[in-house]
């Protein structure tokens, strides 16, 4: 278990935090600008306004699609990992697309402020999932370690053999 963290460690948090910069660093580094424009108005009132209509709930659906494809990826689990991770996976999902359902115009008012509470703590609990996951992924042997590994294999039968041979 720490071989794996060590070693997906850098790529699983560089992963999810590209994904966040993706979706939410840009809108902030944008109110940014915004707000330079206009001095009645902060970064965190002119990025809060953009997400008000539950926008934040498109960014938890287009992840849910790198989510399951890092699930299929991932390969054996246990039948009890298994079932939290899909439905840990699957409710959220659900009820982002419920939300997103009530105002699909991303009318703002429409949904009440714990309603957009509950999208940005899918949000956030679905990049931890993200993040876990890829913590936790099996190790896969590059190309060249996978052919080392072969080439070890067969010179130590070739070894072996040859010294039942003498």
């Amino acid at each position: 278990m720490k071989e794996r963290l060590q070693k997906n460690g850098w790529k699983a948090f560089s992963e999810v935090a590209l994904s966040i910069a993706g979706t939410i660093g840009i809108v902030l580094l944008i109110s940014g600008i915004f707000s330079l424009q206009s001095e009645s108005s902060s970064i965190g009132s002119v990025f809060s306004k953009y997400f008000s209509g539950g926008q934040i709930g498109l960014s938890v659906l287009s992840l849910s699609g790198i989510i399951f494809m890092v699930l299929l990826r991932h390969g054996q689990i246990h039948v009890a990992g298994s079932v939290f991770l899909y439905l840990f996976f699957v409710l959220p999902l659900l009820a982002t697309a419920v939300i997103v359902g009530f105002n699909p115009g991303f009318l703002e008012g429409k949904l009440t402020t714990n309603t957009l509470w509950v999208l940005w703590l899918i949000y956030i609990g679905m990049h931890i999932l993200w993040l876990v996951i890829l913590l936790l992924e099996p190790a896969v042997p590059s190309a060249q370690a996978a052919g080392k590994a072969e080439q070890d294999r067969v010179n130590d039968i070739k070894g072996k053999a040859d010294a039942r041979g003498q």
